[in-house]
């Protein structure tokens, strides 16, 4: 009996630890596939990050170095023209416009002794800018003054169009917090923001509108003048000058007398007092 008992409990202990070694030889294995997956995630997960910001970075240097459209210029020009016949280059002037869909800003006349003068300034798609001067300079008239620029606004242009383009996602971001806002002192925070933005978007889309138009038209300033006929004889326009130079001195003379009169009038009366008291005393 106690033979069988002590052969009982040496075959127990044994099973007993035979199940916890095989128990720790699992959690060890375990432990070590755990180790293995989380050093294999890390890489993925890095790799992952790293991918994501390649794709970035690549979009930014993209965005970077493609435009997002086509060079933006401002083109003017000045243009004086001497011609024997206004009328005649004026109407050389309309062919074009109309051949390449420009139109008259402003147009002034002069006349005097020496010429007739017309001042034009009009406006020329940009695309059609070169071309129009180019036929100008073929009508037949002399060109006695030519200056033409072109400035590139291409930087300011899309600087103003981004900055426009944040403000009006700001306005929207405030106007979403107004919704949700319940307190008095929120609502009125948030409506001086929005204030504020719209006057920095009312300003944005002024300057915008204004580079639009001057990179839509060039500006091209015309002279044109004709010079008058002049007498031949060099006596008689000479002596015509200085007859036309005594009557305006003389007519200036009569202005500073007229503007005069009361000291005149004054200094009359006080001659014509001290005589009648001379007289006076005489007697």
């Amino acid at each position: 009996m106690n033979t069988a008992h002590l052969l009982n409990s040496y075959l127990l202990k044994f099973a007993f630890a035979f199940l916890l070694l095989t128990a720790c030889q699992n959690t060890a294995e375990m432990e070590s596939l755990s180790g293995k997956a989380m050093v294999a995630e890390e890489p993925k997960a890095a790799q992952i990050a790293d991918t994501g910001l390649n794709k970035q970075a690549d979009y930014i240097r993209e965005s970077s170095e493609n435009p997002l459209e086509k060079p933006k210029r401002i083109k003017t020009a000045q243009i004086r023209i001497q011609t024997d016949s206004l009328s005649l280059l004026r109407d050389k002037i309309e062919v074009l416009m109309h051949r390449y869909d420009a139109y008259i800003h402003s147009e002034q006349l002069q006349n005097n002794d020496w010429d007739k003068r017309r001042m034009l300034q009009v406006k020329i798609p940009v695309q059609h800018f070169e071309n129009f001067i180019s036929d100008l300079q073929k009508t037949g008239d002399k060109i006695t003054y030519l200056e033409v620029k072109s400035t590139d606004v291409t930087g300011d242009y899309y600087d103003v169009q981004a900055r426009l383009k944040n403000k009006k996602a700001l306005k929207e971001r405030y106007l979403s917090l107004y919704q949700k806002a319940k307190n008095i002192s929120d609502i009125l925070s948030i409506e001086r923001q929005i204030n504020d933005i719209q006057t920095g978007i009312d300003q944005l889309q002024g300057k915008l509108k204004w580079l639009q138009h001057k990179t839509t038209y060039g500006t091209l300033s015309l002279e044109l003048y004709q010079m008058s006929k002049r007498p031949q004889n060099k006596s008689v326009n000479r002596f015509w000058l200085a007859f036309q130079n005594g009557w305006q001195i003389l007519v200036g003379f009569l202005y500073v007398l007229l503007s005069l009169w009361p000291f005149i009038f004054g200094i009359a009366l006080l001659v014509w007092i001290w005589k009648r008291k001379r007289k006076i005393i005489k007697k």
